[in-house]
């Protein structure tokens, strides 16, 4: 039963940072100050029950990135029948030649690991 509610309420924490990483990729930054204590303008999207907590932007690891790129990472609790997960969305962006390129990475719980970030991008600069 409590694996069935963890995954029941890991649903809206993947279209929480769904959302959230398209709205980091359009470049969107409307949502509720920290200091407000509201609900971020997207939130109601998720449904009603889902509360999203205070939303954090940090640089992403030195290890997840490759020379010449950089990037960010957003994390914000998402909270739903009483379980809470953090959903941590992670942006790098590099340059090579003429296009530029952004890598998108999204996880529910634990934080994306810093190697297989680092592996990714550097096989999506490698096809560019």
């Amino acid at each position: 039963m409590t694996r069935n509610l963890a995954r029941t309420a890991a649903w809206p924490a993947l279209l929480a940072f769904g959302l959230a990483g398209l709205l980091a990729a359009a470049g969107c930054s409307s949502g509720a100050s920290s200091s407000s204590g509201s609900q971020p303008s997207w939130a109601s999207a998720l449904g009603s029950g889902v509360t999203v907590g205070t939303i954090s932007v940090t640089p992403a690891k030195r290890a997840m990135l490759i020379p010449h790129s950089s990037g960010f990472t957003m994390a914000f609790p998402v909270t739903t029948k009483g379980i809470s997960l953090t959903a941590t969305v992670t942006v790098i962006s590099f340059v090579r030649g003429t296009f530029g390129t952004q890598v998108t990475l999204t996880t529910a719980g634990l934080p994306f690991p810093a190697a297989l970030a680092h592996h990714l991008v550097a096989v999506a600069s490698s096809r560019g």
